[in-house]
């Protein structure tokens, strides 16, 4: 099975529909949508994702299903919950309510600074502690999403394998990526890999290395 994802053309948010210059985006994907030989469709039930699916829809003449969980993730921070230091991820956007509390704000629309000065954000593990977090409903939503995703999958038959964390640091001469390099050479001795995909360039590095030592013919970078 092959999955394709398809991002929404240039919304208009007030309308949650699509601007002009997004309707040329979606109708240019419908006259190439044939050639990727699709059998099934599914949406998000946002209208910027209905629309851009509806020129396409028409090219392939198959039914859609649309699922709540494809919703862009709709997670919302609290600025009641939070201390100062957290609000300030949000600090361009936050506004009052008329009883003086804070509106809530999409959890993921917060400050590049913010995300650069908090390293817990980007740890697979850390990132369910972080307090932007346990200010929102990001953990549960994000629960909700990887649930409904593995239960697409299981339902055509594939069981979503076991992940594992290998960290890759991008200094290059960082001892921590000699420890990665063992983690790998092992892991893909184990499993005897057909390919790799690195997507950092140090990790590009490694995997073409492990691919030489461990004999894997494809690494994609």
């Amino acid at each position: 099975m092959r999955l394709l994802f398809f991002r929404h053309g240039d919304p208009d948010y007030v309308i949650d529909g699509l601007t002009d210059k997004g309707k040329v985006e979606a109708k240019l994907l419908a006259d190439r949508i044939k050639s990727f030989g699709i059998d099934e469709v599914y949406e998000s039930p946002l209208g910027r994702a209905r629309d851009t699916a509806s020129f396409s829809l028409k090219e392939l003449d198959l039914p859609v299903t649309t699922f709540d969980w494809l919703m862009e993730f709709p997670a919302l921070f609290d600025p009641n919950k939070a201390d100062e230091e957290t609000r300030s991820a949000y600090k361009n956007e936050l506004k009052k309510e008329e009883g003086g509390a804070f509106e809530k704000r999409i959890v993921w629309d917060m400050m590049p600074s913010y995300y650069m000065n908090h390293p817990e954000l980007f740890d697979r593990n850390a990132w369910r502690r972080s307090a932007v977090v346990s200010s929102s409903n990001a953990a549960t939503v994000y629960d909700n999403v990887i649930k409904n995703f593995d239960g697409f999958l299981e339902d055509r038959g594939i069981v979503p394998c076991n992940m594992v964390s290998i960290d890759i640091y991008s200094y290059p001469i960082s001892k921590k990526n000699i420890v990665a390099y063992k983690q790998l050479i092992e892991l893909s001795a184990k499993h005897h890999f057909d390919a790799l995909i690195c997507t950092t360039p140090i990790g590009g590095t490694l995997g073409r290395i492990v691919a030489q030592k461990n004999h894997i013919p494809l690494v994609i970078y």
